[in-house]
């Protein structure tokens, strides 16, 4: 997309309770992209299923994974935590393409 437009564009990376989640791409400008992704792990009665409850990984404010777990595996604890961002730029003069990578140490 960014060789057809020209536009940076960014996905972020996350680690939610045992799950990698890879959030939507951002698109930016010609020289910057920014994201301000939210990432929330929830563990909810199940609505139908007596002895579950149901796992619901939260990005942006829209569910992107749902699944059931028995109640005596819901965690104590939710892990969620912030792996990397990753982001294109523009063609160079030269005719190549980089990414910029960047992980929280």
């Amino acid at each position: 997309m960014t060789l057809g437009d020209g536009k940076e564009r960014a996905i972020s990376l996350f680690w939610a309770d045992g799950q990698l989640v890879v959030t939507s791409v951002t698109k930016g400008d010609e020289s910057s992209v920014r994201t301000n992704d939210s990432i929330a792990v929830r563990y909810v009665p199940h609505p139908t299923r007596k002895g579950y409850y149901r796992k619901e990984v939260v990005v942006n404010g829209s569910t992107v994974k749902r699944l059931d777990i028995y109640k005596e595996s819901v965690p104590k604890s939710v892990e969620v935590e912030y792996l990397f961002n990753m982001h294109t730029h523009p063609k160079a003069i030269d005719g190549s393409f980089s990414f910029f990578f960047f992980a929280r140490c």
